[in-house]
């Protein structure tokens, strides 16, 4: 044993072991594997992570409206034995299967996930730190957002596009970052531009259309490394050009001549062409694509249609055709006979046809000499004692010379001339007038056909027949005419428009006027008024009427107002008129008024003041004394002249008395009673009431009833009676004898 230890061998292997012993122990401290059960896994911000079983929960990423999400272990720091599979994203929750770490020595455990919410915003868990038996150690969890990568929304069919025609199309796209999104054309038509920000335009040529789709290829990219391309089919339709038509612009030829052309097309995009002609004249045939022809009758300046037909498209062309010809003499066409009336404007008309189309020059000659020469007309005004007469009309052509002549016969029917009036006086046609004044005009007449003896001469008046002088009563605008007729020809007349002037009527003047048949009169005064009467009924004819224009000095009471005037007329029976006053100083509280000398008082007339025309407006049926005074004042007037004639106190009488018959009881009621109620009965010898004659309030003023004793319900006798008459506190008694 002792050779065993002390052998060099031994020990030297001995060392060894322990060597070995001490290695292995100090790897089994560097190298321990753990149960998660047994430590708390808190995050950056002190919060427990959530533990089951073997797996981590680092808590739910939030990725704002989204549910996309997703995780990629990009690298470990150190080693572990964490791979993608160990990765739970389901519901955005990011967890790893860490049933045993490996961890090395001193330092920590870093995990790098590469995570891809839809906005870089999302917020994330960053660590996770390991205590309980292992305070030192860490598991960071990195979290790293991912660039998204830019899509189209664009389909893969762009609109499609026409042949000459401008393209404008924008493509769309979306990066999930919200990152500028530039676009760049990798493929595409020659013709099409595509800007930065995604605007395709362009416009195709017509060699571009038809056949497959064209292929644009784009890419688009976000500026943060994110990039892609998407190839798009594009169809460019064709544009159809309409075909060409190689044919002459004017057949020519000769009279007599055949003639002949031919008519070919082509379409551009090669399309089959048929070729038409229409329009062409009768002497044209037609031979597929020719036309040909000789024409042998007179010159001719025609044209046809050429057209030129494809499946999509027509065209056409108009030919002229130009054919010379030898000349021929021109025709006349117009009449050879022409009608004329005396005193009438007469005109004829030469015309003339030539077959080889020129226009024929027409002249004139043996004309009369009523008659005058304009270029193809002869024209003129045959006069009184003009008979029959005849011209020549002459065509001629501006080549040769050659001409045709006819001579023309012209009736001339005569008539009859109307008298003719050659002068008047007064000369102006429009004569100012005074009222009621006489006038007289006259008239100078010839007549060429006629003796003055036999004509119908007269005058009207307002279309009424009067003589001269004729009187005017009837101021305005009025028509005065003078006729004369010769029983053949129409009537001629000559009229006057007479301005009558209103009657002016001086304050004092008496004037007598006939009332016209329209029964309007029109008077004015010296102050500027206007004051007219309009008979709407009654009786007036031949009638006059008196009007004195007054002051208020010659009125009854003396009344302050603007107009006073008197009015008396012949006229009988029932009539109305309207009483009309123009006066700038009228105002709203004016009216008419009228003395009423039954009454001995001023009756107001229910009036109508226009102040824009400043009239005031009234109607009456009969004719006193009246006046335009203040409606107020005459109110006061009106109510003083009724207090003056109310009784001091209640009275009454009764007549006859004896009586046989009607009994009158007259009573007055003082104003001091006014609007109270009144009792008036007849009481016998007795005290007995044998009659009721009133029981009503009553206003104040003077009163008389009736009572006929013969006509009671119950007999009456003869003898002494009491009439009691009661108003307020106030009784009056009477007797009276009746007899029979």
């Amino acid at each position: 044993m002792d050779k065993i230890f002390n052998s060099k061998s031994y020990y030297k292997n001995f060392k060894r072991a322990f060597v070995l012993f001490i290695f292995l122990l100090l790897q089994a401290n560097a190298r321990t594997g753990f149960d998660v059960s047994a430590v708390t896994f808190l995050d950056a911000s002190g919060c427990i992570v959530e533990k089951n079983n073997d797996t981590l929960k680092f808590g739910e990423i939030a990725v704002g409206d989204s549910n996309e999400l997703s995780f990629i272990i990009e690298n470990i720091h150190p080693s572990s034995d964490i791979s993608s599979t160990d990765i739970d994203n389901s519901n955005n929750i990011f967890s790893l299967n860490v049933s045993m770490f490996t961890l090395t020595a001193g330092l920590d455990l870093t995990v790098n996930v590469k995570c891809k919410p839809v906005t870089k915003d999302a917020t994330i868990i960053d660590a996770v730190t390991f205590t309980g038996n292992f305070p030192d150690k860490k598991v960071y969890l990195k979290v790293i957002a991912v660039n998204g990568i830019p899509y189209f929304n664009t389909s893969g069919f762009l609109p499609e596009a026409k042949e000459n025609e401008a393209y404008d199309f924008s493509f769309n796209a979306t990066d999930p970052d919200g990152d500028n999104i530039t676009y760049t054309k990798i493929s595409a038509p020659a013709w099409m531009n595509i800007t930065t920000s995604g605007v395709c335009s362009g416009t195709p040529g017509f060699e571009d259309g038809g056949g497959n789709p064209k292929v644009v290829r784009v890419k688009i990219s976000d500026g943060d490394g994110g990039e892609r391309t998407k190839s798009f089919d594009l169809i460019v339709n064709n544009t159809d050009r309409p075909p060409a038509i190689t044919f002459v612009d004017t057949i020519k030829g000769a009279e007599g001549v055949e003639v002949s052309e031919t008519a070919t097309a082509s379409d551009p995009d090669g399309d089959a062409v048929t070729i038409t002609f229409e329009d062409y004249p009768s002497w044209i045939s037609v031979s597929t694509n020719t036309v040909s022809g000789t024409y042998t009758d007179n010159s001719t300046f025609d044209s046809l249609i050429v057209k030129a037909t494809t499946i999509r498209a027509v065209v056409t062309k108009k030919v002229f055709i130009k054919i010379t010809n030898t000349n021929e003499q021109p025709v006349i066409t117009s009449s050879g006979t022409a009608a004329a009336t005396e005193d009438l404007a007469f005109k004829y008309i030469g015309t003339a046809t030539d077959i080889d189309g020129t226009e024929p020059a027409i002249t004139f000659a043996n004309i009369p000499s009523w008659m005058t020469i304009s270029e193809d007309t002869i024209k003129g005004t045959p006069v009184e004692g003009v008979g029959d007469t005849s011209f020549t009309v002459i065509a001629s052509d501006d080549k040769t010379k050659l001409s045709d002549s006819k001579i023309v016969t012209v009736t001339v029917t005569p008539v009859n001339d109307p008298p003719v009036i050659v002068s008047y006086v007064p000369v102006l046609d429009t004569v100012t007038l005074p009222f009621d004044t006489s006038i007289n005009f006259s008239v100078t007449v010839s007549d060429t056909d006629n003796s003055l003896s036999s004509l119908v001469t007269g005058w009207l008046y307002d279309n009424a027949t009067v003589t001269m002088p004729y009187k005017v009563s009837k101021e305005g605008f009025h028509v005065l005419t003078y006729y004369v007729w010769d029983k053949v020809a129409d009537t001629v007349k000559h009229s006057w428009v007479c301005n009558v002037q209103n009657k002016i009527v001086t304050v004092g003047e008496t004037v007598d006027i006939s009332i016209p048949s329209d029964g309007i009169i029109n008077l004015s005064d010296s102050a500027s008024s206007d004051f007219s009467i309009n008979f709407t009924s009654g009786d007036f004819a031949g009638k006059k009427i008196t009007f004195t224009l007054l002051t208020k000095d010659s009125v009854p009471d003396q009344l302050d107002g603007l107009f006073f005037f008197k009015i008396e007329t012949d006229i009988t029976g029932a009539f109305s008129a309207n009483l009309t006053l123009e006066n700038d100083n009228l105002e709203e509280k004016h009216i008419y008024v009228w003395y009423d000398q039954s009454q001995s008082t001023w009756q107001k007339v229910v009036s109508n003041v226009d102040l824009n025309n400043k009239t005031i407006t009234a109607v009456t049926d009969h004719f006193s004394i009246w006046a335009v005074i203040d409606g107020n004042a005459v109110d006061i007037l009106l109510k003083n002249k009724w207090l003056a004639s109310l009784p001091k106190n209640l009275m009454t009488s009764v007549y006859p008395n004896p009586v046989k018959s009607v009994l009158h009881i007259k009573y007055g009621v003082p104003y001091n009673l006014h609007g109270k109620n009144l009792n008036i009965s007849i009481y016998n010898i007795a005290g007995k009431r044998i009659a009721n004659l009133s029981n009503s309030p009553v206003n104040a003023g003077w009163y008389s009833v009736a009572w006929d004793p013969n006509k009671t319900a119950n007999y009456v006798s003869s003898g002494m009676y009491f009439y009691c008459l009661t108003i307020g506190n106030k009784t009056l008694r009477k007797k009276f004898i009746f007899t029979r």
